[in-house]
């Protein structure tokens, strides 16, 4: 429930239609195309966010910006919204297909924006549009798929014809890479001897995680290319909860799947690619979690540590892999 506001996604949209305008009357060459496409896709990126809720344009610094989205005056002043900056943030947080590359043009659009009306430069004179235009059609298409708009609102029909069949060519070039490879690596798998297939698949997981170490998690799953066990991995986290079930508390991470690699045929693919072939675009991290921590329970605000059975503490520290030394001072805070 929100009230009628000036962060409603019809009106956002609406205005971001107009600026679209603005930058398809304007020259080429000129500047101002530049300028007038960063500021509809900020507005439209503002839409989507709206989309899931205006409350997600709310500052959150000051309260009354929040119960502005809910329909209560803000008093003396205006309401504030969130910045370019978290809007971007924002969306690749919640929008699924808005992904790295996307991020890092809006900010790029972001950033001359801020240089065109802030200084005494000029952000957009020295940029040439056909090196950014590409991957704008692109994060354009992605955020009105997402709140159900059209690309025809903001190229004229000729050209948002053309941007789809683009779109829609670099898709299936990127699926017809990752099949290749997937075809070169099973090739040359299915090529060695049993006996070498067999110990590559034993150290598969070994190897593949010395290869993402950078990444913060990682998840077995099914080589596409030699059947092997190999690993998914990804830094971004989509959501957090925590779940007891059998007396454990477990924390389940979902996470967006940013690489894949077999340690056994050594097929390594990007994030487009995994997902052309198959291969998920998330997966969920289980992590046993100490209760103790995740509570901030302080056990001796429950129970006297010098009347605790060591032996049931040792019992319960080697159910997770944790083996106590002998002549440990159990009294000791």
């Amino acid at each position: 429930m929100s009230g009628d506001t000036e962060w409603e996604k019809g009106k956002l949209l609406a205005k971001a239609i107009v600026y679209a305008k603005y930058a398809k009357d304007a020259d080429r060459s000129s500047p101002l195309y530049g300028f007038w496409s960063a500021l509809y896709l900020e507005i439209l990126a503002r839409a989507s966010l709206a989309h899931i809720h205006p409350v997600l344009l709310a500052d959150p610094q000051d309260g009354k910006n929040i119960l502005y989205v809910f329909g209560v005056s803000p008093g003396k002043g205006e309401p504030i919204s969130v910045p370019a900056k978290t809007v971007y943030t924002r969306c690749q947080a919640l929008i699924p297909a808005f992904d790295d590359k996307a991020l890092q043009h809006c900010s790029f659009m972001a950033k001359a924006r801020n240089t065109e009306v802030h200084s005494g430069e000029s952000g957009f004179e020295p940029m040439t549009h056909n090196r950014w235009q590409p991957e704008h059609y692109r994060v354009t298409k992605i955020l009105c798929d997402f709140i159900d708009g059209s690309i025809s609102d903001f190229f004229e029909p000729k050209e948002a014809k053309s941007i789809e069949e683009t779109l829609a060519a670099s898709s299936k070039e990127v699926e017809g890479i990752a099949r290749g490879k997937v075809k070169t690596y099973k090739a040359w798998f299915e090529d060695q001897p049993e006996a070498s297939q067999d110990e590559l698949r034993h150290n598969s997981i070994e190897v593949a995680k010395r290869k993402i170490s950078g990444l913060s998690f990682m998840s077995e799953t099914e080589c596409c290319a030699c059947k092997s066990h190999g690993l998914i991995g990804g830094d971004r986290e989509i959501s957090r909860k925590v779940k007891l079930a059998d007396d454990e508390l477990t924390q389940l991470i979902t996470v967006d799947t940013s690489r894949f690699v077999c340690g056994a045929c050594s097929i390594d693919l990007n994030r487009e690619e995994l997902i052309s072939v198959g291969l998920p675009p998330t997966f969920v991290d289980e992590r046993w979690v100490d209760p103790v921590e995740h509570f901030e329970v302080d056990p001796r605000d429950y129970f006297d540590l010098n009347e605790l059975d060591v032996s049931e503490l040792e019992e319960a520290a080697r159910r997770h892999g944790i083996y106590l030394y002998d002549g440990m001072d159990y009294g000791n805070d």
